[in-house]
């Protein structure tokens, strides 16, 4: 069965066959090696209350939301990137997996080839281009927001927290492996057998190799086109993603077919932690998406969920792989019946990371009420956090909203490139029909006409269209401007600031100066006394440099100079402790 042109590695994989020091010279690949973290196995992994059952956990770890990588088969069959005459362990082994930052996950019904948390196996998946159908390889939102802090030994499950998955050095390895399996013969000999198992015929292996072929070409003109235009200059590196950048390339370059539409990448954000996203007014960092089904489908797109954009048969134009219903099975869990009734965040287990000064968090919390509470609100689930009219904001669409407060750039002074960049960009719409348009209007327009597309195809009621768009207009802007979210659960989700360019709490409280300009990620070792990563080397890990494009660790400062980004007077190295220790009741 022949893969469309639409079923393939593309953006997200493809720039690893790139990587690739050489080509097939007499069916041997020269092979450039990845530095990867060591697999380390943790003790034991706690799994903390957030109000969630194990059944609740499994639907959002592994129900499939339309996003394919690349056929199931071919994913199982693959060989790591490894030499070997005899053959290399499996691609799809948990403890390799593991290594680019994927937490692992058991057996069971959900997941019974016992794949990482965020990986989906569609059995359902059709091409809505040629409607082909094929079991595919997936991502949900799982697989970024689902942390996991590592302290003597043990391992701490955070349920909608920051992950630290490198899906660069993922796509690359990805890349390596299958450019490998079809320039090796022996090795593409292996695959195939596993592949076609007892419908193995020199007939078949032939047609597989050519499928695996248009698959890899594909990628490849796509990843060349990338490269010349330098659309991704800026190493994201584990936990982090320019995930605007990259939604916008997909839809208006990729599914457009319009490499101009591209613009280069250069605002790498730190996965944010998602519980309560549901009862916030306005998401993403900087405010822009404030419908539920929007913002998941905007999210599907960016995973590669493709969509019918040619108007030549205006019968499927808008259909997509993006399955809404399963989409909200996923919503449903996360956000429950209204606000700290679904999945909640985190409280610091002290039997893991040690007990809290209560009485240095008292003190705390009066200098956070004076100092930080007038940006990001009283924390959610405490007296006040939904009562006053500051807070608390009505909807007549369902139950009430918090009211996030945005803080315009020139304020704030932290890295403007995610903001600008979404606020500036423009592309040629196509068969949308639209003409030249910002990014927030093409965006607006393609989810909704998705949506409305989706809706129609399943017979979804009024009245349940309603439910699952919140009760809200699909709605998208770009303010010049971030949001600051309730701080409950901050403890949990480090490094900080919206690009992951502080390493923990305290330095966050600290002048500008005393931030460090480099230091590593890629590891998970905790730092209880100062809330955050230690961020010494990691072998294999990431060199975080703050002076690099995007990776900016200026604003959200107290000090008694003046300057922009200076919100608030200087703390004392007593209030911060207090600050950071009162953080870790919330």
């Amino acid at each position: 069965m022949s893969a469309s042109p639409k079923l393939r590695v593309s953006v997200f994989v493809m720039v690893g066959v790139l990587i690739l020091i050489g080509a097939a010279i007499g069916g041997v690949v020269l092979y450039t090696r990845l530095a990867l973290p060591a697999y380390s196995k943790p003790d034991h992994v706690v799994y903390l209350e957030q109000n969630w059952t194990p059944a609740q956990r499994n639907v959002y770890y592994h129900t499939p939301q339309g996003s394919v990588l690349l056929p199931y088969e071919w994913f199982k069959a693959m060989e790591q990137p490894k030499f070997s005459l005899t053959g290399a362990p499996k691609f799809s082994d948990a403890e390799y997996l593991s290594r680019f930052g994927f937490l692992e996950d058991g057996k069971s019904p959900a997941n019974p080839d016992g794949l990482p948390v965020g990986f989906t196996v569609d059995t359902t998946y059709a091409d809505p281009n040629t409607n082909v159908k094929r079991p595919v390889l997936g991502l949900t939102c799982a697989a970024c927001h689902t942390g996991e802090v590592r302290y003597k030994g043990n391992s701490v499950r955070i349920d909608g927290g920051a992950g630290q998955a490198d899906f660069a050095k993922f796509q690359q390895a990805l890349g390596l492996g299958l450019a490998w399996t079809y320039y090796d013969p022996l090795r593409f000999g292996r695959f195939a057998h596993a592949v076609l198992q007892d419908k193995y015929s020199k007939e078949s292996e032939a047609a597989l190799k050519t499928d695996v072929k248009q698959f890899l070409d594909a990628g490849l003109l796509e990843t060349e086109g990338d490269l010349r235009g330098k659309i991704y200059p800026v190493a994201e590196g584990p936990g982090r993603t320019d995930a605007l950048a990259r939604i916008g390339n997909y839809v208006f370059g990729t599914e457009l077919q319009n490499q101009a539409n591209k613009q280069p990448a250069t605002a790498p954000v730190n996965f944010p932690p998602i519980w309560d996203a549901s009862w916030l007014d306005w998401v993403q960092y900087n405010g822009s998406i404030t419908q539920p089904l929007g913002r998941n489908v905007g999210e599907a797109m960016g995973v590669m969920s493709p969509v019918v954009m040619s108007a030549a048969d205006p019968e499927k134009q808008f259909d997509s792989s993006i399955n809404v219903l399963n989409l909200e099975k996923i919503e449903e869990a996360l956000a429950g019946a209204g606000p700290g009734k679904g999945l909640r965040s985190p409280q610091w287990p002290e039997e893991v990371l040690g007990k809290i000064d209560r009485e240095q968090a008292a003190e705390g919390h009066a200098v956070f009420v004076e100092r930080c509470e007038r940006c990001h609100g009283t924390p959610l689930y405490q007296e006040g956090s939904f009562t006053g009219q500051r807070w608390y904001k009505p909807y007549a669409g369902g139950p009430a909203l918090f009211r996030v407060t945005s803080i315009p750039l020139k304020v704030i002074g932290t890295d403007p490139n995610e903001a600008t960049n979404f606020n500036e960009r423009k592309a040629d719409s196509g068969p949308l029909g639209l003409g030249v348009v910002s990014a927030a209007e093409g965006l607006e327009v393609l989810g909704g006409k998705v949506i409305a597309k989706s809706f129609a195809r399943l017979g979804v009621p009024a009245e349940q269209q309603t439910a699952m768009e919140g009760g809200r207009p699909n709605k998208v802007i770009a303010p010049l401007a971030y949001k600051a979210r309730p701080l409950n659960g901050i403890w949990s989700s480090p490094p900080f600031l919206h690009n992951g360019s502080v390493p923990n709490l305290y330095l966050l409280l600290s002048p500008v100066e005393e931030r460090p300009k480099q230091f590593y990620v890629g590891g998970r070792e905790y730092d209880p006394e100062n809330v955050g990563i230690k961020g010494n080397y990691v072998s294999g890990g990431f060199l975080f440099d703050t002076t690099k494009q995007g990776n900016s660790n200026q604003g959200h400062e107290f000090s008694d100079k003046s300057k922009p980004g200076v919100i608030g007077p200087a703390l004392t190295p007593e209030q911060r402790r207090a600050i950071v220790e009162y953080m870790k009741t919330l």
